[in-house]
């Protein structure tokens, strides 16, 4: 996703000067936890930086989300929590109130989910794709979500039109 919007920036000539910052939303819900509640909390990985070729650029990343996920794991579940509901509220609400000078916690969302690692069936007619729809918040330009189904990984894409106008471009240059 990094390189594709970086392929896709550079085609709309506008090339970033900093690495754009993907929120990735992480789940707190300890995997015996069936309560009917939100837990989760983010983490904000800086992506590759601009001009670096596919592979550094993967390979900062991976040390940006694994840097990024040991801050998180030192906090409780709730400090976690708060943390994630203080940010998002403080974005929204310097939205709303039209005040500027917050920067944006990031420039895009990018989270996964795991469905099923076997065929799924509603009566005889099996599932053949999972594309997600998201949403995006104030401030951010865009949401990936990828959902692995068996063997697949599909991905979806929600875009804030005034940023990415041309999304069908944008999954081009991801696909790639």
């Amino acid at each position: 996703v990094d390189t594709g919007l970086s392929r896709y920036l550079a085609v709309h000539g506008s090339r970033p000067r900093e690495p754009i910052v993907c929120m990735c939303p992480v789940s707190l819900r300890d995997p015996t936890d069936t309560e009917a509640t939100t837990k989760v909390s983010a983490v904000f990985v800086p992506m590759g930086e601009p001009g670096e070729s596919a592979a550094r650029r993967l390979a900062r990343i991976a040390r940006n989300a694994a840097a990024a996920k040991a801050e998180l794991q030192e906090l409780s579940p709730g400090a976690a929590l708060d943390l994630a509901v203080a940010l998002y509220a403080a974005q929204e609400g310097a939205i709303a109130l039209g005040v500027n000078a917050l920067p944006p916690t990031a420039n895009l969302v990018l989270s996964n989910m795991r469905f099923a690692a076997e065929p799924v069936f509603l009566g005889d007619a099996r599932l053949e794709a999972f594309y997600p729809v998201s949403m995006i918040g104030g401030g951010i330009g865009l949401n990936a979500t990828f959902v692995s189904y068996g063997e697949r990984l599909d991905f979806g894409l929600v875009a804030n039109r005034s940023a990415i106008p041309d999304i069908e471009r944008l999954a081009k240059e991801c696909g790639k």
